[in-house]
């Protein structure tokens, strides 16, 4: 085979990042060179997806809580989730205690009901003031 190879090496004791993401000087998210993924605490806030788990609270207040956890809701910020319950009507999402923010539909509309089925995993992104509910 004489493909060529990329071979990554780091000094003793160190890693080498081999692909970073950056929002301005700041890395988001890295791979090293063994593979692993990093990444910090700006990731949580925008532009990335944020696992929240199985929310709780009630059918139309759901709840999560990411790690690390965000100060506030920003525009783009992404949580993905596995619903607890099934929405009979409006519904709320609170992420971490910060407060709770409607959940519309991708065209602005509260949801009416079974929208959100228990079981299923969903994507919500933040526009600096409500959920979307993009699946």
């Amino acid at each position: 085979n004489n493909n060529p190879v990329l071979t990554v090496s780091a000094p003793s004791g160190q890693s080498v990042n081999i692909q970073e993401w950056k929002k301005g000087a700041t890395t988001i998210a890295s791979v090293n060179q063994n593979g692993k993924i990093s990444t910090s605490a700006a990731a949580t806030i925008n532009g990335a997806f944020n696992w929240g788990g199985t929310s709780g609270g009630t059918a139309n207040a759901q709840s999560i809580s990411l790690s690390p956890a965000p100060a506030a809701y920003v525009a783009g910020m992404m949580v993905v989730f596995k619903a607890g319950s099934t929405n009979t009507g409006a519904c709320t999402m609170n992420v971490n205690g910060v407060g709770a923010a409607s959940i519309l539909t991708p065209t602005g509309v509260a949801l009416t009901g079974g929208e959100i089925t228990s079981g299923g995993v969903f994507i919500l992104v933040h526009d600096g003031t409500n959920f979307y509910l993009i699946r």
